[in-house]
């Protein structure tokens, strides 16, 4: 019994500490990857763009990120453009490269928090009958008691959620914007719940399906910012096998169906058992919604590539 802890509701103020961790890590690594490509500026992903309607502004670019004025009249004299042209090209670049090295760095911590905690969820969870047989999940479900380590299995991801939903809230918006917000605070109001009312090795289950297939989308991300296209479209490839047996798979036929074939008197003692499944739905809604955008891909890869085999 040394090994475990009770869950107790107010364990959840610990979260606020560490959701300002996960922003000073975020910010640390960020500035390492940056001193990493200044160290080797010469990195994959800021080549000189080769389709540029500048060719000598990118290759005055790629030896020097700063120009003075005597540089910036000399090749305005090499391009024929207005020098304040060519500065205003230069301030452009600089930010379509702070934006990509942003862009990378994100993905890198994605990558890098993804693998570590479904590493440490398939750890933690190799010794436990309730993956294998649902039914564990709910023996002896008044005990409270847990292992030490779901403790912080659990902290952790909702720290995680809630420190990135305030970040893509806060900074300019992107692609998929409401998307991305809806499905970060669907997964951190189910684990605050969970916790809450004690499902904690249902979760645990549910957060290893949902993180596995993430590995591999992260993998490809990071791959396709470096320009790897042979990595990113295998890593793409192995991500969407993953994602169809866990996410349109397992999730359904495990979770959903472990929660609604649960105990009544459990499941659904008051309103936020009743929460709890309306959220998983709407998880399952955004898996499927997802899944379409991902087979949606794999459509207009082929018809480019039948369009380049017409050529």
């Amino acid at each position: 019994m040394a090994d475990t802890i009770i869950i107790k509701s107010s364990d959840l103020i610990h979260v606020i500490p560490l959701v300002l961790l996960v922003f000073l890590l975020r910010a640390l690594i960020l500035k390492w990857i940056l001193h990493i490509v200044e160290l080797y500026p010469k990195a994959s992903f800021l080549k000189p763009d080769p389709n540029s309607k500048h060719p000598h502004l990118e290759t005055a670019y790629a030896k020097s990120k700063t120009w003075n004025r005597r540089r910036l009249v000399e090749l305005a004299e090499l391009t024929g453009l207005p020098q304040d042209d060519v500065a205003e090209w230069l301030k452009r670049r600089r930010r379509d490269d702070d934006d990509l090295l942003k862009t990378f760095g994100e993905n890198v911590c994605q990558y890098t928090y993804y693998t570590l905690m479904f590493s440490f969820g398939v750890a933690i969870l190799s010794d436990k009958p309730w993956p294998w047989d649902a039914r564990e999940c709910w023996r002896d479900h008044r005990d409270r008691r847990i292992g030490k380590e779901f403790w912080w299995y659990y902290m952790i991801p909702q720290a995680y959620y809630y420190a990135n939903l305030v970040i893509h809230a806060t900074e300019p918006r992107r692609g998929r914007f409401a998307f991305v917000c809806v499905h970060h605070a669907v997964s951190a109001a189910l684990l605050t719940l969970s916790w809450i009312y004690g499902f904690v090795r249902a979760g645990s289950v549910v957060m290893v399906i949902h993180d596995s297939a993430s590995v591999f989308l992260e993998a490809s991300k990071v791959a396709f910012t470096l320009k790897k296209d042979m990595a990113h479209a295998l890593a793409f490839v192995v991500f969407t096998v993953v994602w169809m047996v866990t996410r349109m798979a397992l999730f359904p036929l495990w979770a959903l169906r472990n929660f609604v074939d649960g105990p009544r008197e459990v499941m659904f003692q008051d309103a936020g058992g009743y929460a709890m499944a309306g959220l998983l739905a709407v998880l399952f809604g955004l898996h499927c919604f997802s899944t379409y955008m991902i087979f949606k891909i794999f459509y207009n890869a082929g018809k480019v590539s039948r369009s380049k085999e017409h050529l």
